[in-house]
Formats: C-alpha cells, sequence, structure tokens
C-alpha cells in the first residue's frame, strides 16, 4: 500500500511540477523537490526518469546547469533501456538545450539532431519543429547564422505540417535573429 501510494504521490509531484514551470517559480522547484525526494521509494523506471527529467528542468531553472545535464543523462539511460524513443527524443533535446547553456555549442547540434531524427520518423511535425529551432539555435550561438537560418526554415515548415501557427513564433525569431 505505501508504495502505491508512493507512486501516486511522485506522479502527481511531477505532474503539478510540469503545470507550474511557466507558472511559477516558486511551486515547481517545490513539486519537482517533494517528487525527487520520493524517487528511491519507487520501482516504477518510466516514473524514476520522469522525475529525473522534472528535477533537471528545475536544475536549469535554477541555474545549476551541470546538475540538469547529469540528470537528463540519467534519464536517457532509463529510456534507453525501455526502448521508450518517444521520451528518449524529449530529453534529447533537453541535453541540447542545456548544452547551449553550458557552451557547447555542437553538442547542442548532436542531441538537437537526434531529437529530430526521431521526432520525424514519428511523424511527430510540432517536435520535429521544436527539434529545428532547438539546432538552429545551437547554429546560431555558434555563429553559424546559415545553418541557424537553415534548420529554422526546418522548422517552420515543420510548424506547419503540424498546423501549429502558434508555434511559427519561434521560427519568427530565430529567422530574425539569424
Amino acid at each position: 500500500m505505501y508504495i502505491e501510494t508512493t507512486l501516486e504521490d511522485i506522479q502527481e509531484a511531477n505532474n503539478l511540477m510540469k503545470f507550474y514551470m511557466d507558472v511559477d517559480f516558486k511551486k515547481s522547484m517545490h513539486y519537482a523537490k517533494e517528487a525527487f525526494d520520493l524517487v528511491d521509494k519507487v520501482n516504477d523506471r518510466s516514473d524514476i526518469a520522469y522525475t529525473f527529467v522534472s528535477w533537471a528542468i528545475a536544475q536549469y531553472n535554477h541555474g545549476d546547469y551541470e546538475a540538469c545535464l547529469a540528470y537528463n543523462l540519467k534519464a536517457l539511460e532509463i529510456y534507453q533501456s525501455l526502448a521508450d524513443t518517444a521520451k528518449m527524443a524529449t530529453v534529447f533535446n533537453n541535453i541540447s538545450g542545456v548544452s547551449n547553456a553550458l557552451g557547447d555549442y555542437s553538442a547542442g547540434v548532436y542531441y538537437a539532431y537526434k531529437a529530430f531524427l526521431i521526432h520525424e520518423s514519428m511523424r511527430n511535425w510540432r517536435k520535429a519543429g521544436i527539434a529545428c529551432i532547438n539546432i538552429s539555435s545551437s547554429y546560431y550561438e555558434s555563429k553559424d547564422y546559415e545553418s541557424s537560418l537553415t534548420w529554422a526554415r526546418k522548422g517552420y515548415r515543420h510548424f506547419q505540417a503540424a498546423n501549429e501557427p502558434e508555434e511559427f513564433g519561434y521560427a519568427a525569431q530565430m529567422f530574425t535573429d539569424a
């Protein structure tokens, strides 16, 4: 009974962390910590990996990029063992962003490209578009503006294919920057 309640508690904390991520930084951190404190009490590897991703996001938002990278890599290892390619792609995108924050733009391109390939093969055009924008951002930060523009255009086309006009802003911002 305790394990089942704990599993529900960790899932709820992770969901609340995600909900508050863009709304209330303090609440988001609170729930990420709550889930993280429960991680050693559950056996579901997918929930453990998800908790590591939540904790990594919290660390990113807190400015601790090294910890963010470490927990994303732990989550990636679990998702690889579960052969969950969709979640692996999400973590690849996360690693791309933190690589950029750490100034490792080639790793940013590498991991976003891996995410792009997975999302494109799954015909998830929206997430493929996000990966394109992440690649564009990595190229932009490394001052390769031509490649940045190329990938921003690909992102725009993928957002069109997904019929996601609200996502066009990401691509438009990269067009403007590049």
